[in-house]
C-alpha cells in the first residue's frame, strides 16, 4: 500500500547520461542517473551507473534503465564529442522500439557550482537516495569535489531538469528540435 501511494505521487522520472570514451585508465567516467520528482516535490536518486565502458555499451545501459523504471525522457549532455552519440542513441533506439526521446544538453556553467548546488537539497532532506547506489557513485559523492565528479554531475544534471516545471523542459542544444 505504501508503495503504491508512494508510485501515483511521482510527478516525472528522467534520466541524465553524461558519456565519456573507456579509451584510458585515468580518463573521465561515463555516467547515467535516473531521478524522479514527487509531487510533494522531493527528489530521489532512483538508479547511478558509473563506469568506463565503451559509448554502446552506455546505450545499453540506458535502455535497461529505460525498461526498468519507464522514463521518456534522456538528457543527454552533448559538450564536445558526445554530441555524436544521439545518432548512436536513435538507431538503438529504433531496433529496441522503446519510447525515448534524447535531449541534448550543452553544459556551459562551471562544474564545481552546479554540483554544489545540491548541497542544500541534500542537507534539507529534499534530495533522497536508494540504498542500492553503487559504490562508485557514493565514492564520487563522498570526495567531491576532489575527486572524479561524473556520477555527481550526471546526478545535478537530473535534479536541475526535474525542477524545471514540465512547460519549461530545457533545450541547449544548437540541432534543429533537440529531439529525434
Amino acid at each position: 500500500m505504501r508503495l503504491r501511494r508512494q508510485l501515483a505521487d511521482i510527478l516525472r522520472i528522467v534520466a541524465f547520461h553524461d558519456p565519456a570514451l573507456a579509451d584510458s585508465t585515468d580518463g573521465d567516467d561515463a555516467a547515467l542517473v535516473v531521478a524522479l520528482k514527487d509531487r510533494q516535490g522531493y527528489v530521489y536518486c532512483l538508479d547511478a551507473i558509473v563506469e568506463r565502458v565503451p559509448p554502446s555499451q552506455q546505450i545499453e545501459q540506458a535502455l535497461l534503465l529505460q525498461k526498468k523504471y519507464g522514463f521518456e525522457t534522456l538528457y543527454l549532455e552533448t559538450n564536445c564529442f558526445q554530441g555524436l552519440l544521439k545518432t548512436l542513441y536513435q538507431e538503438a533506439i529504433i531496433a529496441a522500439g522503446v519510447n525515448l526521446r534524447v535531449i541534448g544538453i550543452s553544459q556551459q556553467s562551471n562544474k564545481i557550482k552546479r554540483v554544489s548546488s545540491l548541497e542544500p537539497l541534500i542537507a534539507n532532506g529534499h534530495l533522497l537516495f536508494t540504498e542500492s547506489l553503487s559504490p562508485r557513485f557514493w565514492q564520487q559523492m563522498t570526495l567531491f569535489p576532489t575527486g572524479k565528479d561524473d556520477g555527481p554531475d550526471a546526478l545535478q544534471g537530473a535534479v536541475e531538469q526535474l525542477k524545471r516545471p514540465l512547460g519549461q523542459i530545457s533545450f541547449h542544444d544548437n540541432s534543429t528540435t533537440g529531439l529525434f
